[in-house]
């Protein structure tokens, strides 16, 4: 019995895993699948900021696959979403209801933001690149 309770235990806790892929020369969407939180954030966070820096501007992430966020993880979102907003450029989530309400937390459900859609995403990103 003790066995199977640690199996079903560790898959809850599946590792962040991302999935990059360019949409075009402009936009990145990055599909994200697993636990987000203080420790698997940075492994998103960094990059995107590290991408801004060489002149990247537009960023989907589709976080409709987590199964898990912690406050920790959405306030390192949210310092990532606050710099690349400053740097000009624009990062939009794709989200559930679950993940949905995780983001309420750091004010990252607003309607410029969250998208039910990569499409719906990838469309604000590109009209915010024409203006």
């Amino acid at each position: 019995m003790a066995g199977t309770a640690k199996r079903e235990a560790d898959m809850e806790v599946q590792p962040l895993r991302l999935t990059p892929r360019w949409m075009d020369a402009y936009l990145l969407v990055i599909e994200a699948e697993g636990v987000f939180d203080a420790e698997s954030a940075p492994l998103l966070c960094g990059p995107l900021v590290r991408l801004l820096r060489v002149g990247h501007r537009q960023f989907v992430i589709d976080f409709q696959r987590v199964t898990r966020f912690d406050n920790a993880g959405i306030q390192l979102l949210a310092a990532a979403r606050r710099t690349i907003h400053a740097g000009g450029g624009m990062l939009t989530l794709v989200a559930g209801p679950d993940a949905r309400n995780a983001l309420k937390t750091a004010d990252l459900d607003r309607p410029a933001l969250l998208y039910g859609s990569v499409v719906e995403a990838s469309r604000a990103c590109r009209a915010a690149h024409r203006r």
